[in-house]
């Protein structure tokens, strides 16, 4: 499994994508912008993906399921934790 700070953003990225979602949920992003945005969220749900098939694959080579690794591994830091491109939490 991969390790844990894979799962992590750069600050610099984390930033930016923050940005980002205020520029949105105030409605002063560019088009330019936005399509940054869109491509950061695209990449962040991509990321989700790989990890939770990661875990999937763990739990099952484990012999548990996936609630029962999470509840003993603790959480493990994932995509960015603002919201989603719309603005919800």
């Amino acid at each position: 499994m991969p390790q844990q700070e894979h799962w992590q953003w750069p600050p610099d990225r984390q930033r930016r994508f923050e940005e980002l979602i205020a520029r949105r949920q105030d409605f002063t992003i560019s088009p330019s912008a936005l399509q940054e945005l869109i491509a950061l969220a695209e990449e962040s749900e991509r990321r989700d993906a790989e990890r939770l098939a990661a875990l999937i694959a763990l739990a099952e080579a484990r012999g548990m399921d996936l609630s029962e690794l999470i509840q003993r591994q603790g959480p493990f830091p994932n995509r960015l934790q603002t919201g989603s491109v719309d603005g919800e939490a």
